[in-house]
C-alpha cells in the first residue's frame, strides 16, 4: 500500500513553528500543504461570521425533523482513530498535566500510529446491527479527535487523505446506520492540535501547564485565526454536505489564544443552514475545556453536555445527554485492549437515571485500530437485547419521572403506566407515593401480578428474591387515567418594552419561548398578568388552541396592561366573566387604597367538557408597592370569591407581589390552600421573580396559585424552562399546578 511520508516527522517540522511566540507571514506561506488555507476559504469563513443574522437561532431547534432527539433514550459513542491501534487515550496521551492521567507517548510516537492504523476487519455493520438490536436508536462516531486525524479524505489537515488511500472510514460508517435504522451523529473537535500555531490551545491546569508564550504580535495571532477558523469551517462543511442527511453534530471545543469572540449564534446558524433538521450539541465555544468537569460557559446549543461521567440530580429544563465510558480496564474514551465492560447493573443505573430525569444516555465504546469491536462488546449487546425483548418500554421513548421523590427506586412513565427499575442492589421494599389507587402492579419481564399494599396515598410491595435478576428488574403499575386533571398556571408575562430590546430580551425574542412553554407544559388555564394587547394577540397566534379573555388595567390611559387568561377551547366552556378592581370602589374604574395606578381581578367561570363539572377562577395583579393597598386587595378578593363564587371550586392566582411571611399571604392562606405547600409532588425552587432580569437566580416568591376544598392538587411546579441556552422568557418564573375536581 502506498503511504504518504511519515506523519512524525511532518509534525516535528510543526512543532518548530508551535515554539515560536506567533506564526510569521513566512511561516504561515511554508505550512504543509494540507494546511495551506486559500483565500477563498478565508473570505468564505470571514462571511460566515460577519453576515447579520436576521434573528438569533432557537435553541433547541425548532425544525421537525430535530424533534426526535428528547425521546431517542439510547446512544452509542464511539472513539476511534490512531490511537486505537495500541488503546491510547484519544489525543490527550500526548499532552503532560492531563488530570486524567500522565504522559503515555510524546507527540512524534503518538503520531507514527499512523503509519499502523489500517483497520482491515472494519465492519460497522457488524457494530451497528449489534446495537441495533440492543435498543441503541442513535451513533456518533468520532470523525476527527484532537489529535486532527480525520477519518473521512478531507482535503484539509491530516488523515485517511495521507494514509490508507484516502478511504473514506465515514461513508461506510453513515451507510451503516442507515441500513440499520440509526440516526447517524458525528463527534468533530474543532480543537485540532496539528495545525500549525495550536500546540497549547487548552489552559486545563493553570498551576502545572506548560506556560503559553504572550502575544505580542496580535496582528498576526488574528491572521492566524483567520486561518484557523477557515480551516475548521472547511472541514465542518466537508462532513456536512458530503453524506446526505446528518443528525447530530457532537462538537468538542472551539478555543484561540486571544480571540474571545467565537461567533456562536453565527456558527449555529451556518450550520443549520447546510442541515437543517440537524441537532448540535453546547460545545462550540464558551468554554476554554470541555472535558474539564469545572468547565462553565457551555450554555448554547440544541442539547446540552455537562453530564459527562456525572449524573444530574434533578431534571434539567433543557435537550440533555448523560455520555459515560463503558469499558472498565484502563482504556478511557479509546480503545480497550483488555475487553472489561462495567457489570449490567452499571449499565441500566445509567440508562434508567437519564430517562428517569429526561434525557438520553451515549455509553462509550472503543474498536481496536484493525477496526472490530471486542467479543465482549458482542456478549454485552445480546444481554441487553434480551432484556430489551420484555422491557424495552420502560425505557426507549419512555417519559421522565412524575417527580424524584415519589419512590424510593428511579420511575420512568408512558401515560398512565409506571414503571419502578429494581436495580441489583436494591434489595428493600419499594414505596411508591400516588393519589391514585393503581390497577394493577405486574412484573414486567413475565406480567405475573405483584401482591401490594395501597394504604394512605402509598403503594408498599416486596419483589421476592426469586424473582430477582442481575440485570433491571422492572415493576409496571398502570395509574387510572388522568383524564379529569387539569393543569393550571400563573404566568406575568412582563409587558413590552423598550429597555428589554436593548438589552437584548426583546418580545419578539421572547414570545415564541414563552408560548412554547405553554404547549410543553400541557397547560389547560394560564392566568397571565401585565401583557399588552399586541402581546396577547400575538401570544394567541402562537396558541391557536386556545381561547383568552382579558380586561385592561394600569398605565397612564388604563389600557396598557391587561389580566388575561388563556384556555384549552377543547377542555372548558366558558360560561361567564367578570372583573372587580382592587380598590375601595371594585365596582368602577379606580385606584385603590395607597396605589398610585389600577390593579384589578378578573373572574371566570368554566364547565369541563368532560365531567360537566363548573368552577371559577380569579386571576389577579396585586399593587407592587404600599403595604395597605396589597393587604386590602386580599380582603377584597376573599370576599369576592364568596360572593361570586359561592359554594362552587374555587382557584385564585395571579402576581401578587407579596412574599410568603407578607399579612395578605397568610390571611389568604387562613382561608385558601397554598398549592405549593400541599401538593404531594413538587419542583422547582420557591423563588419567582427574577427582579427585573431575564437570566440568573429567582430572588423572592410573588406568584401563587390558591384553591379551596372543592379542589385536589397532585403536583406543583415553579417552571424554569429557558431558551437561547440560559435566558428566561420573562422576569417571572410561571408556577403550575395539577388539579381536580373532588
Amino acid at each position: 500500500m502506498t503511504r504518504r511520508r511519515p506523519i512524525q516527522t511532518r509534525f516535528m517540522m510543526l512543532l518548530l513553528l508551535c515554539a515560536t511566540t506567533l506564526a510569521s507571514s513566512a511561516q504561515l506561506n511554508s505550512f504543509p500543504e494540507s494546511y495551506r488555507i486559500s483565500q477563498k476559504d478565508i473570505e468564505r469563513a470571514r462571511k460566515v461570521i460577519a453576515t447579520p443574522l436576521k434573528e438569533e437561532p432557537t435553541f433547541p431547534n425548532p425544525h421537525h425533523e430535530a424533534q426526535w432527539f428528547p425521546d431517542a433514550s439510547l446512544g452509542l459513542f464511539m472513539h476511534w482513530g490512531i490511537h486505537s491501534v495500541v488503546g491510547a487515550q484519544p489525543s490527550w496521551d500526548m499532552i503532560s498535566h492531563y488530570r486524567y492521567g500522565g504522559k503515555v507517548a510524546p507527540p512524534d510516537r503518538y503520531y507514527a500510529l499512523a503509519d499502523q492504523f489500517d483497520p482491515q476487519k472494519y465492519d460497522p455493520d457488524k457494530w451497528l446491527k449489534a446495537a441495533k438490536e440492543a435498543g441503541f436508536t442513535y451513533a456518533v462516531l468520532t470523525t476527527k479527535h484532537h489529535d486532527g486525524y480525520a477519518l473521512w479524505p478531507s482535503r484539509y489537515g491530516i488523515g485517511t487523505s495521507q494514509y490508507i488511500q484516502g478511504r473514506d472510514l465515514i461513508r461506510e460508517y453513515v451507510d451503516a446506520c442507515r441500513k440499520n435504522g440509526m440516526k447517524v451523529g458525528f463527534y468533530f473537535s474543532p480543537r485540532d492540535w496539528h495545525f500549525p500555531g495550536l500546540m497549547h490551545p487548552v489552559e486545563f491546569d493553570a498551576n502545572t501547564r506548560h506556560q503559553v508564550p504572550a502575544i505580542t504580535d496580535s496582528v498576526a495571532n488574528y491572521q492566524l485565526y483567520e486561518r484557523f477558523l477557515a480551516f475548521v469551517l472547511a472541514q465542518m462543511e466537508e462532513i456536512l454536505t458530503r453524506y446526505g442527511k446528518i443528525d447530530i453534530l457532537w462538537l468538542d471545543g472551539m478555543y484561540f489564544r486571544g480571540v474571545s469572540d467565537m461567533h456562536t449564534n453565527q456558527i449555529y446558524a451556518w450550520i443549520r443552514s447546510l442541515q437543517p433538521g440537524i441537532v448540535v450539541n453546547d460545545r462550540w465555544s464558551n468554554i476554554v475545556n470541555p472535558d474539564d468537569p469545572d468547565g462553565t460557559g457551555m450554555r448554547i446549543g440544541d442539547f446540552t453536555t455537562p453530564f459527562e461521567c456525572i449524573l444530574p440530580s434533578y431534571i434539567p429544563s433543557r435537550w440533555w445527554e448523560h455520555c459515560d465510558i463503558w469499558t472498565s480496564g484502563g482504556g478511557g474514551w479509546g480503545h480497550d485492549k483488555t475487553g472489561k465492560f462495567r457489570p449490567y447493573a452499571w449499565f441500566f443505573e445509567h440508562l434508567v437515571a437519564s430517562r428517569s430525569l429526561g434525557g438520553n444516555f451515549l455509553p462509550n465504546v472503543g474498536p481496536d485500530g484493525n477496526g472490530e469491536m471486542h467479543p465482549n462488546y458482542y456478549r454485552n449487546m445480546e444481554a441487553i437485547a434480551a432484556w430489551m425483548s420484555h422491557s424495552r418500554e420502560s425505557v426507549i421513548g419512555a417519559g421522565p419521572s412524575p417527580g424524584v421523590e415519589r419512590s424510593n427506586v428511579m420511575i420512568t412513565t408512558r401515560g398512565n403506566n409506571w414503571y419502578l427499575h429494581l436495580l441489583p442492589s436494591f434489595q428493600k421494599q419499594v414505596s411508591l407515593r400516588t393519589d391514585r389507587e393503581p390497577i394493577s402492579v405486574t412484573l414486567l419481564r413475565t406480567g405475573e401480578p405483584i401482591p401490594y399494599i395501597y394504604m394512605d396515598g402509598f403503594i408498599n410491595f416486596t419483589l421476592s428474591p426469586k424473582l430477582r435478576t442481575e440485570m433491571d428488574d422492572v415493576v409496571k403499575v398502570v395509574v387510572p387515567s388522568e383524564e379529569n386533571v387539569m393543569t393550571v398556571a400563573s404566568y406575568n408575562i412582563k409587558y413590552e418594552s423598550k429597555a428589554d430590546y436593548e438589552d437584548g430580551n426583546g418580545w419578539e425574542k421572547r414570545k415564541a419561548p414563552l408560548a412554547k412553554l405553554i404547549l410543553d407544559h400541557g397547560i389547560d388555564i394560564v392566568g397571565t398578568q401585565e401583557g399588552t394587547p399586541k402581546q396577547l394577540n400575538e401570544l394567541k397566534t402562537l396558541l391557536s388552541d386556545y381561547q383568552y379573555i382579558a380586561y385592561p388595567y394600569g398605565g397612564s390611559d388604563g389600557k396598557l396592561h391587561n389580566c388575561a387568561t388563556y384556555y384549552r377551547a377543547d377542555r372548558l366552556e366558558l360560561l361567564d366573566d367578570g372583573l372587580f378592581w382592587l380598590s375601595e370602589t371594585p365596582e368602577k374604574h379606580s385606584i385603590g387604597w395607597d396605589a398610585t395606578d389600577t390593579r384589578i381581578c378578573q373572574w371566570l367561570k368554566f364547565r369541563e367538557v368532560k365531567s360537566g363539572k363548573v368552577f371559577f377562577l380569579f386571576n389577579a395583579h396585586f399593587y407592587y408597592r404600599n403595604e395597605k393597598a396589597r393587604e386590602r386587595s386580599a380582603d377584597l378578593v376573599i370576599s369576592k370569591i364568596e360572593e361570586i363564587a359561592k359554594n362552587n371550586p374555587v382557584i385564585f392566582m395571579g402576581d401578587l407581589n407579596s412574599t410568603p411571611d407578607m399579612v395578605q399571604i397568610q390571611k389568604l392562606r387562613s382561608v385558601l390552600t397554598d398549592c405549593s405547600l400541599v401538593a404531594p409532588q413538587v419542583a422547582g425552587p420557591r423563588a419567582t421573580y427574577m427582579g427585573g432580569r431575564f437570566h440568573g437566580k429567582s430572588e423572592m416568591q410573588l406568584d401563587y396559585i390558591f384553591i379551596n376544598d372543592k379542589f385536589q392538587v397532585s403536583a406543583f411546579r415553579t417552571v424554569t424552562d429557558t431558551y437561547n441556552g440560559e435566558r428566561y422568557p420573562s422576569d417571572h418564573l410561571p408556577v403550575a399546578a395539577k388539579l381536580s375536581i373532588k
